[in-house]
């Protein structure tokens, strides 16, 4: 009987190194950053309305509820990757935590569901991920990384 671990392996050999992009995978990313930029800049010049104080318990009218549901989705990748850190979904229910505290607030000062702290917080969210990824997709198409 052997007394070292058994190693259990998929059939894969995960050692080898992935290859650089060629032409279209570059392409593909410069145009994923670049549109991740365009609307990086729409939000950017949307931000007064994120901002702005709506009344009898409304949010403030517009699509940009898509984006923030896939940033807040895509919230773990970025944090963990831009971070180098593994905490996995935990981001996500920080976020939710504050948007709790930040709608509390709202409602305690300002007596309506959407005001600055809620509006600052959905800003601030959607402004980080979509300005990192963007630029890491750049960055990536650029330097033609692996993955």
């Amino acid at each position: 009987m052997s007394t070292q671990p058994t190693r259990m392996t998929n059939g894969q050999d995960n050692s080898a190194r992935l290859p650089r992009p060629a032409a279209i995978g570059r392409a593909v990313r410069l145009a994923v950053g670049i549109a991740l930029l365009f609307f990086f800049a729409q939000v950017i010049r949307q931000a007064p309305a994120f901002l702005a104080v709506e009344t009898r318990w409304r949010i403030p009218g517009g699509e940009w509820w898509i984006a923030a549901i896939g940033c807040f989705w895509a919230l773990p990748r970025v944090v963990n990757d831009g971070w180098g850190r593994a905490w996995g979904h935990r981001p996500q229910w920080v976020y939710l935590a504050m948007i709790l505290v930040a709608a509390g607030s709202d409602l305690l000062i300002y007596k309506t569901l959407w005001a600055k702290p809620l509006g600052v917080l959905v800003l601030l969210m959607v402004v980080y991920v979509l300005g990192y990824a963007g630029i890491s997709f750049l960055v990536a198409a650029l330097a033609a990384v692996p993955g």
